[in-house]
């Protein structure tokens, strides 16, 4: 049991990690020289990322063997007590906490300007795609965010939120990456395109160990996996519904450019 969440949590860290990484590519327009920036970033975030990770994941399973672990939630809390007494534990805490503000400030400035693009091409609602009038920054797009994220935690632990966060992330990952041999077919001769270094083989790897840890998730934990299959299938009529209307917006913005 220790293991199977020790596991889960390893897996929804390290995704946590890397998604900010991917988050990157959600501001190209923001971006000098994206083509060469972006790369050398994700490279480099990844890098540091991954290595960061081990390392401290190392010294923890050091200090405290995942037999002597109590609590998922609290194991970076029990390192510290380890070290420096019960202060320790939670200064430790303490700097959790600050590491997961961090990572939301990263994503309240990625997540939501997908909700923004979204309803400035007709799929959302138009009032998600309105800008702040003196900041300039999508308003209530971040709002949405932010109740979507306080609803998440006002109804599920830290256990279910990951569970649920993990597979379908992961599913649209496993995506993205199969997505790379129809754009490589597609895109044959083209200079802006960035070429994925040792393809076929690192995305066929990554898809094989994308399967088995969706494997694993799903196993471990199926009411979560199977809430967040269905709400990811209840946007497919929403889609379909903003969709249809969309021909009428791009008409309305025409004229009103004209």
């Amino acid at each position: 049991m220790v293991c199977s969440l020790a596991s889960q949590h390893a897996a929804g860290t390290g995704l946590a990690g890397g998604e900010r990484v991917a988050d990157l590519t959600l501001n190209p327009g923001e971006v000098r020289d994206p083509g060469r920036t972006l790369q050398r970033a994700m490279v480099l975030g990844v890098v540091v990322v991954t290595l960061v990770y081990i390392l401290i994941s190392g010294v923890f399973l050091y200090l405290i063997p995942l037999e002597r672990v109590s609590s998922n939630e609290t194991f970076v809390a029990q390192a510290g007590s380890v070290l420096f007494g019960p202060a320790g534990g939670v200064a430790f805490a303490v700097i959790v906490v600050l590491c997961v503000l961090g990572s939301l400030a990263a994503f309240t400035m990625s997540a939501p300007r997908v909700y923004y693009a979204m309803a400035k091409d007709g799929l959302f609602l138009d009032a998600v795609g309105r800008v702040h009038p003196r900041f300039g920054t999508p308003a209530a797009a971040i709002a949405v965010q932010g109740a979507i994220g306080a609803l998440l935690v006002w109804v599920s632990s830290f256990q279910q939120i990951i569970a649920y966060f993990i597979f379908v992330a992961v599913v649209f990952l496993g995506m993205t990456v199969a997505g790379l041999f129809i754009l490589r077919r597609g895109r044959r001769g083209d200079a802006t395109a960035i070429l994925t270094p040792g393809y076929p083989i690192t995305p066929l790897a990554f898809l094989i160990l994308v399967t088995l840890l969706l494997i694993a998730v799903a196993a471990h934990s199926p009411r979560e996996t199977t809430l967040g299959i269905l709400v990811v299938l209840a946007g497919v009529p929403a889609y379909a519904l903003f969709r249809r209307r969309t021909p009428q917006i791009q008409e309305h913005k025409l004229i009103e450019a004209d």
